[in-house]
């Protein structure tokens, strides 16, 4: 699933639609309760893509970042836990 991702995030240049994409990822992540299992390799994916979403939320315009702050926020006390 992670490869369709990064495929489609090439093809895709519009940073909005990357950070959809990437937070959409990392909701279904936690939605199917991957991070339960403890592995580190699944923990590794998660932090990555979380890191991407942060990059890519800086580029975005202001209202924007508004519109998905508490998104991020979510994914980030996610990983936290």
């Amino acid at each position: 699933m992670r490869n369709k991702l990064t495929k489609t995030l090439r093809m895709t240049k519009d940073p909005v639609e990357q950070l959809e994409l990437i937070l959409h990822f990392c909701e279904e992540m936690l939605r199917y309760d991957l991070l339960r299992f403890y592995a580190r390799q699944v923990d590794n994916v998660y932090a990555t893509q979380v890191r991407k979403c942060t990059r890519l939320f800086e580029k975005i315009h202001e209202d924007l970042q508004y519109d998905y702050e508490e998104r991020l926020a979510d994914l980030e006390h996610a990983m936290e836990i």
